[in-house]
């Protein structure tokens, strides 16, 4: 998260990105991307507090404390929610980022800028694919095949 931080901020100092227009789809994508990333970072060292707070404390206080978040309203999904905050946010303010590159690298009029972009954006989306593809296929098969 921290690298992100940085990496926006960095972005944003770039003259190309805030020429004229403060309010452009690019600028507007950093800052919420920003934001997300700090949500994360902040989410991120509050889990961690919490979690020093107990220490090395024995499986028994681990069951009760399980038990009583499980007797919540929300229950244990209120839990796995709160833990998985710190990675949503964090891929949310990458995605913003990504827009925002995009938006700015697509402003520009060369063919040779455009179809180098264009190609390296399709090879990433190919492998990301991929990659959901075959987790998909390996929890069908999970669920298809149980052990």
């Amino acid at each position: 998260s921290t690298v992100m931080l940085a990496v926006d901020i960095s972005f944003l100092a770039v003259p190309n990105v805030n020429i004229g227009q403060s309010q452009s789809i690019g600028v507007i994508a950093t800052y919420l991307s920003i934001i997300f990333i700090t949500g994360s970072l902040i989410v991120s060292l509050l889990l961690a507090r919490q979690n020093q707070k107990y220490g090395f404390e024995s499986a028994d206080k681990a069951t009760e404390f399980l038990e009583n978040i499980a007797g919540t309203l929300l229950g244990m999904k209120a839990l796995a929610t709160v833990h998985s905050l710190p990675y949503a946010m964090l891929m949310w303010g990458m995605v913003y980022f990504a827009i925002a590159l995009l938006y700015n690298v697509f402003k520009s009029h060369t063919i040779a800028m455009l179809a180098s972009v264009v190609g390296g954006c399709t090879v990433v989306v190919m492998f990301i694919s991929w990659f959901l593809w075959t987790g998909k296929i390996r929890q069908l098969t999970k669920f298809a095949f149980p052990s």
